[in-house]
């Protein structure tokens, strides 16, 4: 049996047999093997409507094909429609019906009449204009034609008979949901799984009446950052259960019309499964849901709930639109009204008796003491968000408004505002518009620093509409790099009522109209709403109408078993309505979505230089903010779900062994490898040393010999699938050749730019490029293609998957009997993404050649250039790179003896962990009042390393430092480089962001709530630690290589570190002078132990056990002293002026005076330096039963009350003065620390020092019971450098027995940490965040290769392997 014999694939919870061209029939039968292709069998393809399940096995049997039904004949000029209905001939409804939905829609579009809906809909429309024509046949007529004609509707039923035997042997496939359905989806699957355009509206049907209308009883709107529901139906929450496009967790507001039981009857459910999502304890367990209504909303959920005596996790704030008077002072302020559901309620006015003219409804958080955060709001300047077009302030003493001229608005945040307005009704109703805010015209920065426009600063004032000035001189105007303004788009939403007239005169303009197609009166009679929609569509003016059936009593009608019915609700809606083409059903497709109009780039082109993508198991990209991407995913098509099991971003779940960079330069070569499985895949990137913009990748991929454990562990695969990607984020046109894609097996595949077209960089001339793909040594496989458009770049992966959706749609649609798990070798004309899709059977090996500069498509020259980045010249330069590398290693940093490969390994996984950001951060800004507010800094790159490329794949302040000790030490340019693009994201006042979340690649790993910073937060300042460095040896008078880069270096950055040393010293200032406190402590929460320092970066150390104004930090004293001491060296070194530096001098002495350490940290009762606060340590969590006898934890004093003193916790906070150096040598306590240093029951252990005593009352003890201790015993790596450091520095002192005793602690404490770096690198192939002080063992996220890699550095020459 063959390879491809044996291949599986499952998509989902659908079972298929996959074979390479073999046809699998019932029986087994097996047939030639095709390499083109692994298809899919289509043993039962099953759809997510419950109401109606197909089987495609036999169709043909059930269909009668028709020669003369083919499709739209073309020429070279373009499409020209070529009727498949003969002239002169009529026609039954079953012939139309065995039309297929093509052939359908241009035969109705020929007429100009609606060609969306269901293929009976659309048959039963042209079967009426072929009436109308005289051309539809009746009566005697009809039934003759349709004898000779296979029924359809037997085998329809035979379909149902075959799935419900496919049911009771898999029931789960009966509450699939997802975008795969029984109508093909009528727009791109990729977009619609993406939510590429951020405005998307999806249907939650649950059931099909007979003529397929679906009843849909709540509509989710998808934000990019949120889900709304609109409506809330009773079968709402089952709707959504394994939902692919609506997750249910992102929920946080709902919007009911009416009080009508099919509107709110599924509201208490859908209460309890999101507070289901929330872990108790957690941070989002305050963020509040939002649910507004009409009166007696609060009535019935509070009432429902006390009942059920339901308990929620998280706030709900009910929002009554009353149409009466609310005291000014009540409006907006909840008030509890059922405390074990967390329930809250407030009554908002209409806009006209509104003082404010409008509800400021961005109340964000809700703290379990009952007291809320409103983040004010203010427009993102960053985003480019226009001010929103509010209402006027209205008059509470107001009289004479009538409830039909009343309207409430809503503004959620900056960005979308949500107005209600009364529908006439036979009980109180309201309508929706949902409207985004205008944005400013794109800013291209690529033109604007073309333009001499560098200052990041001054992009917001281009986009507010202000010109700028150049640092010669030059004026540059907002339109000579700003595009127009962008409108935002509205939404109008229209549930069950008896007429809309009155929402269509008051409320327009919207883009598009969601409008219940029929209502149910209180004689229980159905109306039809499909007129009154068309007009209300009509007056406003809108773009498109949807029309959405809400009531499940519908299906109790007559009209819902009618098979005209849609097609009659379809044209009644367009007879009144001039864009009547555009009229649809809401469920018909998976998504609605609206595309946002977009200004095109400008025509400005600028080269880079190359960078890495860390989020991303292997991706390229150059230092741009507009850049050409390059990526690699793969999955197993022998795998249970290869669809979801593609692999592409680096996560810890995907159970990757020994994974990373193993070899790597910084800056021009690198190898990457990684075990998924039984296959072992390789990258080797190399730079070209001739062409500085070329570079070559080789990809392959190989079975590796697993042991009899692990063979029976996991299914082994001898066959991959890869996607390799390119794609330009200025949107310009990538073109693929598909004659080269199909030669690639015998020759290349080439993908490059429309005509070698220009693309958007940083600064310089224009330039094209081209990339090939060649298979290196014996290629048995298949090549497919894809194309698509996209403004998104960080869910790449969703691309690829909405790809392959689309051809497993598209074979469906044709009725293929087999599935091939394949791209459709196609492109969207103005494409600006690229895919190969590659399946092999292993071993294999690609080459990817990148040529850039002035390149022709096809010419000699060019090919020459990619020759050189591929084959055997490629396999010499990786080979000599790997050379120098391992050379240079060991000129750096020695003879590291057994941790030589864990160190070479974690230096360059950093290495290959530099990654570049293009975005802004967001802030949490406060007013006069003290409310906040989330306001966006400017634009702005950054350049830097990262700490976990699988988990913390963005930029961290406090991590940072310690990186860079290590990037210094193998290359000071890169280092230097990193520092600038640092203190360049720093603000006017001094203030840098402890973790750059900037642009959608990082947001979309952060959650919502963690993503806005606090602009008086602090982190400590480790960039001091290389800066330090770096002024001492400029100031030492010993030359080296580097001096004048770093002369030079720290000269054009004294003006920013004097401002964050100034920032760091007037914010963060204790209570009496020589103090400082980190800020961000909770001193109002019971529910921790001993709330968190998360400014300090060791997060849940203990500190005070009771925060308070009075305390003194030790750790961040001891980081102030050594930026002073930096700061007063730098200072003299590079002249400034005297004043400043003597001001420096002056405090570095004062900081590092010992005494004045003394007087405000030492602690003679423990013999330490420590913390200072209001403190107890005699603190447990204890669970309690509340009032409303639910189980919650909370801190308890058992023991002694808090009072002001020094903290009884000893731990690394305790050992700052001494990793610092600020102890002297002569000092008495110097022989206390060397003492506590090496007693077992502190924080001496085997492998290393842990990070709190074990004689402390928080040893290893959980902070919230969801919130295991952190740095409370476990061994971080970062502070037993610096230990090691400091001893090291000591033993090179004057006092001799600090010298001999420091000299062999550093040697110990070395050897006991790299021992247990080394020892778990051997057993699971990664380095650790933190190791356990009792076993050893990693912990905390893999692979950390931050500050763990500086194993490099601890390495002792006396060390030797322990066992």
């Amino acid at each position: 049996m063959g390879v491809f014999d044996r291949i599986m694939v499952c998509v989902r919870q659908q079972h298929v047999h996959a074979a390479c061209g073999i046809h699998v029939g019932h029986h087994g039968r097996r047939g030639q093997c095709d390499t083109n292709a692994l298809s899919l069998r289509k043993h039962s393809f099953i759809s997510t409507s419950r109401s109606r399940f197909w089987r495609r096995d036999g169709v043909e049997k059930c269909r009668a094909e028709s020669e003369d039904l083919r499709k739209a004949e073309k020429d070279g000029d373009g499409a020209v429609f070529t009727s498949v209905l003969k002239d002169g001939e009529s026609y039954t409804y079953k012939q139309l019906r065995n039309l297929t939905v093509e052939q359908l829609k241009a035969e109705l579009n020929s007429r100009h009449l609606p060609y969306l809906g269901y293929k009976s809909q659309l048959a039963g429309r042209l079967y009426q204009a072929l009436l109308d024509e005289g051309r539809g046949l009746v009566g005697e007529e009809a039934a003759r034609v349709d004898a000779m004609v296979s029924d359809e509707e037997e085998c329809e039923e035979e379909y149902e008979q075959v799935m419900k035997a496919a049911l009771e042997a898999e029931p789960l496939l009966g509450v699939q949901k997802g975008t795969l359905s029984g109508v093909l989806l009528e727009e791109d699957s990729e977009s619609i799984m993406s939510n590429k355009t951020g405005m998307q509206a999806t249907f939650l049907s649950t059931l099909t009446a007979p003529n397929r209308i679906r009843v849909a009883t709540s509509l989710a709107l998808r934000t990019l950052q949120s889900v709304w529901l609109f409506e809330c139906g009773e079968d709402t929450q089952r709707s959504l259960i394994g939902h692919t496009l609506v997750d249910w967790k992102r929920i946080d507001r709902i919007f009911v019309g009416s009080m009508d039981p099919e509107s709110v009857l599924g509201l208490p459910g859908m209460l309890c499964t999101i507070s289901a999502s929330r872990s108790k304890g957690h941070e989002a367990a305050d963020i509040p849901i939002h649910v507004y209504g009409p009166p007696g909303l609060v009535a019935f959920v509070s009432n429902m709930l006390a009942v059920s005596r339901t308990y929620l996790e998280m706030p709900v704030v009910l929002h009554e639109l009353t149409p009466g008077f609310v005291e000014p002072e009540s409006i907006g302020v909840p008030v509890e009204v059922l405390k074990r559901s967390r329930l809250y309620a407030t009554k908002l006015p209409p806009d006209q008796l509104n003082p404010e003219g409008y509800y400021d409804g961005e109340l964000t958080v809700m703290l379990s003491r009952h007291t809320k955060k409103r983040n004010g709001g203010g427009n993102d300047l960053r985003a480019g968000t226009l001010p929103q077009q509010l209402p006027s302030p209205g008059d509470p003493s107001r009289r004479d408004v009538s409830v039909s001229s009343m309207t409430w608005t809503i503004r959620t945040d900056a960005e979308w505002l949500v107005t209600a307005a009364p529908l006439k009704n036979e009980k109180p109703c309201l309508g929706f518009k949902v409207l985004e805010s205008h944005r400013s015209g794109r800013l291209y920065p690529a033109v604007a620093q073309a333009l001499g426009v560098f200052d990041s600063a001054q992009y917001s004032e281009l986009k507010a509409g202000k010109s700028v000035m150049t640092e010669d001189g030059t004026l540059v105007e907002p339109d000579q790099c700003v595009g127009p303004k962008r409108e935002g788009r509205s939404l109008g939403i229209i549930p069950p009522c008896l007429s809309s007239d009155l929402f269509g005169k008051r409320m327009g303009p919207v883009d598009v109209l969601i409008h219940s197609m029929t209502t149910i009166t209180k004689d229980r009679q159905l109306l039809s709403l499909a007129g009154t929609a068309g007009h209300c569509a009509q007056a406003l003016g809108a773009r498109e109408l949807v029309l959405w059936q809400s009531q499940t009593s519908f299906l109790d009608n007559e009209e819902s078993h009618d098979e005209e019915f849609p097609s009659k609700i379809i044209e009644e809606a367009a007879a009144s309505f001039s864009n009547g083409n555009h009229v649809s059903f809401g469920g018909i497709y998976a998504a609605h979505q609206w595309e946002r109009e977009e200004t095109q780039p400008f025509p400005v082109n600028i080269p880079d230089d190359l960078r890495y993508l860390p989020g991303l198991y292997f991706g390229v990209r150059s230092k741009a903010p507009l850049s050409t991407l390059m990526g690699v995913m793969w999955t197993n098509p022998q795998g249970a779900d290869p669809l979801g099991s593609l692999r592409h971003e680096a996560e810890q779940n995907h159970g990757m062994k020994n994974w990373g960079w193993k070899v790597h330069d910084g800056e021009s070569f690198g190898r990457h490898e990684l075990e998924d499985g039984n296959i072992k895949y390789e990258m080797h990137w190399q730079k070209s040393d001739e062409h500085d913009e070329d570079w070559g990748v080789r990809i392959s991929a190989k079975a590796m010999v697993k042991t009899e454990t692990e063979s029976n562990a996991a299914e082994e695969q001898d066959a991959t699938t890869m996607f390799i990607y390119f794609a330009n984020q200025d949107e310009s046109t990538i073109d693929m050749d598909p004659a080269g894609v199909s030669q690639s097996i015998s020759g290349n595949a080439v993908v490059e730019p429309s005509g070698c077209s220009f693309w958007s960089g940083t600064r310089g001339s224009a330039s094209s490029w081209c990339a090939y793909v060649r298979p290196h040594g014996e290629f048995r496989g298949a090549v497919h293609y894809y194309g698509s458009k996209t403004s998104h770049f960080h869910n790449m992966t969703d691309l690829v998957r909405g790809g392959l959706y689309k051809s497993l749609l598209d074979q469906q649609s044709k009725g293929a009997e087999y599935y091939s798990l394949v791209f459709p070798n196609e492109r969207a004309e103005d494409s600006n993404v690229a895919v190969l899709q590659i399946t092999a059977i292993l071993p294999m090996t690609l080459d990817i050649s990148f040529v850039k500069g002035d390149v022709i498509m096809h010419s000699s020259a060019t090919e020459k250039r990619a020759e050189e980045m591929s084959g055997e010249a490629l396999t010499r330069k990786v080979s000599q790179s790997e050379e120098k590398f391992h050379k240079k290693f060991t000129s750096t940093f020695g003879d590291l003896g057994f941790t030589t490969d864990v160190a070479k390994y974690a230096l360059s996984n950093m290495l290959g962990g530099i990654g570049y950001w293009y975005g802004h951060s967001l802030v949490k800004i406060k007013d006069e009042q003290g409310q906040s507010s989330v306001k966006p800094l400017w634009d702005a790159p950054l350049y830097s390393a990262v700490p976990s490329r699988s988990f913390f794949p963005r930029g961290f302040l406090w991590d940072e430092g310690f990186h860079q000790i290590l990037i210094r030490k193998w290359n000071p340019s890169i280092s230097r480089e990193i520092l600038a693009s640092w203190l360049d994201l720093m603000t006017s006042s001094g203030w840098i962001a402890r973790e750059q979340i900037l642009g959608m690649e990082s947001r979309a790993r952060v959650p919502e709530e963690f993503i806005p910073q606090s602009p008086d937060a602090a982190n400590p300042p480790t960039l001091f630690l290389v800066l330090s460095e770096m002024a001492e040896l400029v100031s030492s008078g010993v030359m080296y290589e580097e001096k004048e880069n770093d002369l030079a270096f720290l000269r054009a950055a004294w003006p920013r570190l004097d401002a964050w040393f100034t920032w760091y010293n007037q914010t963060q200032a204790g209570p009496i002078p020589g103090a400082y406190r980190w800020r961000g402590r909770d001193a109002s929460t019971n529910k921790e132990l001993n709330p968190k320092t998360l400014t300090s970066g060791l997060d849940d150390f203990p500190r005070a056990s009771h925060p308070s104004g009075i305390e003194r930090h030790l750790d961040l004293r001891c980081w102030m002293a050594l930026a002073a001491r930096a700061m007063s060296q730098i200072a003299s070194t590079i002249n400034v002026p005297k004043q400043k530096q003597i001001e420096y001098e002056n405090l570095s002495q004062s900081l590092e005076n010992y005494d004045a350490l003394k007087r405000l940290h030492w602690d003679p009762k423990q013999g330490v330096f420590a913390d200072y606060g209001n403190d107890t340590p005699d603190v447990v969590l204890e669970e309690y039963q509340n009032r409303n006898q639910a189980m919650e934890w909370k801190r308890v004093i058992n023991g002694s009350n808090p009072s002001p003193g020094f903290v009884h916790h000893i731990g690394y906070v305790t050992m700052f003065p001494f990793a610092l150096g600020l102890i002297p040598e002569n000092a008495a306590e110097m022989h206390d620390y060397l003492d506590m240093l090496k007693k077992p029951e502190h924080l001496w252990s085997p492998f290393g020092l842990r990070s709190l005593s074990k004689s402390s009352s928080i040893y290893n003890k959980r902070n919230t019971p969801h919130d295991p201790p952190y740095w409370r015993g476990a061994i971080w790596i970062n502070m037993n450098y610096l230990v090691v450091r400091a001893m090291r520095h000591y033993s090179k002192g004057q006092h001799r027995e600090v010298v001999e005793r420091s000299l062999v602690l550093a040697q110990e404490l070395s050897c006991n940490v790299v021992n247990t770096i080394v020892r778990e690198y051997e057993k699971q192939g990664f380095v650790y965040e933190n190791y356990d002080d009792q076993s050893g063992s990693g912990k905390g996220c893999h692979p950390f290769t931050g500050w763990t890699a500086l194993v490099a550095m601890l390495h002792d020459t006396t060390c030797t392997r322990q066992t």
